[in-house]
């Protein structure tokens, strides 16, 4: 028998959610805006306007042209292993010895952040 307010007892989540089966294989993009993103675009739109200059974004390319607009001179792309078509730059930056430090607009250094 469930708890009172309706969820399943310890141990019978399974049970609960219809098996070990993801509810969504696409994170959630096929049911909306998944919520751990509603709250980076809500971070992002706020420093908006320090996204400028030469920046950098993993996987791809999409808050760099959503936010930074006129204000990003050059954007790359990194992809921590070979195969992302969008990726300008394949590394592991725990590594990446040949990427000057100084390569990439630094926001973090504004007095305002």
């Amino acid at each position: 028998m469930g708890h009172r307010w309706g969820y399943p007892p310890i141990g019978r989540w399974t049970d609960f959610v219809g098996g070990l089966e993801p509810v969504s294989r696409d994170w959630g993009y096929d049911r909306g805006l998944p919520i751990d993103r509603y709250y980076i675009e809500r971070f992002l739109a706020g420093h908006a306007a320090d996204i400028a200059g030469h920046v950098l974004e993993f996987g791809d390319d999409v808050y760099t042209v959503k936010f930074g607009g006129g204000r990003v001179t050059r954007g790359d792309v990194l992809a921590v292993v070979q195969g992302n078509s969008k990726a300008t730059i394949v590394a592991d930056l725990a590594d990446a010895y040949y990427i000057p430090s100084d390569t990439f607009t630094n926001c973090s250094s504004r007095s305002e952040l």
